[in-house]
């Protein structure tokens, strides 16, 4: 008699690489596109975009002239995530390799980004999100690495993923226009010529040892940069730094004739000894500045707010053709009036 002929238990199917339960959706949706959104909106909105602009220098010598650059990147995560979980996972399998170098971009900027931010800022709102998102990010990374894989060669899925990590970095430094001319020179440009450069909105401080000490800025547009760093003999002649923000800045004896500082911000900045001859003076004093032994003839300072903020004056010249805020007394300040 045969022995009884003992079937196989039926094998459950093997489940699609980019199957996920609606549970798992939504809680990718929620950190890795509401939380990141909701960061950017808040941060924005609450800090006016100044402490969220000190992130810029993210990876140390990586300068980011504006805030065009954190939308570019942190945009895309949050867009090519969106466009993955809700068409590419399902349709469309071949771009998966492509999207995964976009993602796995991201994730490591995310990384670095959070990063800063606790560095920098210990700011709560800021690096929280970037952290939720960059665990979701890698995982549908991954996942998109093995759909690609289900319908391509193994060589095919790493060309794309490649090609997605390059064309997010590409496209962000095109649109963003980095001022290689200044970065070429950076962290010691003592006495490097960057006279005419466009670095509007441009972020440097004293953090990897950036100095522009003696450099040649004469003519260049600095509008709404912020600046924390040692400028000692600087050449600023008729440089735009409207709307500027300077805090710690180091100006003793440079040359800042004809600068346009109107609208900017200063704080506990050292001018000591520089040339304001013709220039226009129309910031607002913050506090603990140094206006010592400087020369003020034919300076405007009609639109200078806060005066006070201007702790010395003392030994700095200025002539009859200079203009003054209204109510302020120069010589009661300290200085001395020269005949031309």
């Amino acid at each position: 008699m045969e022995p009884p002929v003992i079937l196989p238990k039926e094998t459950e199917k093997s489940k699609p690489a980019g199957s996920m339960s609606w549970a798992q959706v939504s809680l990718y949706v929620l950190l890795g596109v509401v939380l990141p959104v909701l960061a950017l909106a808040v941060n924005y909105n609450l800090f006016g975009g100044e402490r969220f602009d000190t992130l810029y220098t993210v990876g140390g010598m990586f300068m980011l002239p504006r805030p065009a650059y954190l939308y570019i990147t942190i945009s895309s995560g949050i867009v090519t995530l969106f466009l993955w979980i809700f068409l590419f996972r399902k349709y469309g399998k071949r771009f998966n390799g492509f999207i995964a170098g976009i993602l796995l971009f991201n994730t490591i900027f995310y990384c670095s980004f959070g990063i800063a931010a606790v560095f920098r800022l210990l700011c709560f709102p800021i690096w929280l999100p970037p952290f939720c998102a960059a665990p979701v990010l890698l995982l549908s990374g991954l996942r998109a690495l093995k759909i690609a894989r289900s319908v391509m060669s193994k060589w095919m899925v790493v060309a794309t993923s490649i090609g997605g990590f390059l064309f997010v970095i590409i496209i962000s430094l095109v649109i963003v226009r980095q001022p290689w001319g200044l970065v070429k020179h950076l962290p010691d440009a003592k006495g490097a010529d960057l006279s005419s450069m466009n670095l509007s909105g441009i972020y440097l401080d004293h953090g990897p040892g950036i100095t522009l000490q003696e450099a040649n800025l004469s003519n260049a547009n600095l509008s709404y940069a912020r600046l924390f760093i040692n400028m000692s003999k600087a050449n600023l002649q008729k440089a735009n730094l409207s709307h500027a923000f300077l805090w710690g800045v180091n100006l003793t004896q440079a040359n800042l004739k004809g600068v346009n500082l109107n609208r900017a911000r200063i704080y506990q900045v050292d001018f000591t000894g520089a040339d304001f001859q013709g220039a226009s003076l129309g910031f607002h004093a913050q506090g603990r500045i140094r206006m010592n032994e400087v020369n003020l003839c034919g300076a405007d300072l009609r639109e200078m707010t806060n005066c006070e903020g201007v702790y010395h004056w003392t030994g700095a010249v200025y002539n009859s053709v200079t203009l003054w805020p209204k109510d302020f007394d120069p010589d009661e300040a300290g200085m001395v009036l020269i005949n031309e």
